[in-house]
């Protein structure tokens, strides 16, 4: 009865398969005459297990592995995780938007007058110092150094 249950479940069919190939095996390199467990071996491992079975197949075997509880446990896991995968990028975006519509609204206005006042300043600076060098030039004396003469009234 027990070997029924078990011959049923197709996982331990083929793992029964195999070890049944891996007795007949052995017992052909027995006979071809192979003595030493070493040399059994080395001409079992000559000839590897070569299965016919597809990808798809496995994946079939793997599902029959997990019971259905556990498969729909793992996929609502799954579809949690993606759920709170979407919400996280969807408030990042949000987030990135409201940061950057703000700093182009608020923080770039008060660069550019920032820069506005830093450029009336210099120009401001370069108008007293033509200022000062046309005071210079209208003063002869002013270069060398020399008191001016007094005006006469």
């Amino acid at each position: 009865e027990t070997r029924l249950a078990v011959l049923q479940h197709p996982i331990t069919m083929v793992a029964i398969e195999e070890s049944a190939v891996a007795v007949e095996r052995a017992e052909q390199a027995q006979a071809s005459g192979a003595t030493t467990l070493a040399e059994q071996e080395e001409q079992l491992n000559d000839e590897d297990f070569d299965f016919d079975e597809s990808i798809v197949e496995r994946i079939a075997a793997l599902k029959e592995m997990i019971s259905e509880e556990r498969r729909e446990a793992l996929g609502n896991a799954y579809n949690a995780t993606g759920a709170v995968g979407k919400k996280v990028f969807k408030f990042a975006g949000s987030a990135m938007w409201i940061l950057s519509t703000s700093v182009l609204l608020l923080v770039m206005p008060l660069g550019m007058e920032i820069e506005k006042e830093q450029m009336v300043i210099q120009w401001e600076n370069e108008q007293k110092a033509i200022m000062q060098q046309q005071r210079q030039m209208l003063q002869p004396n002013a270069a060398l150094g020399a008191v001016p003469p007094p005006v006469a009234r």
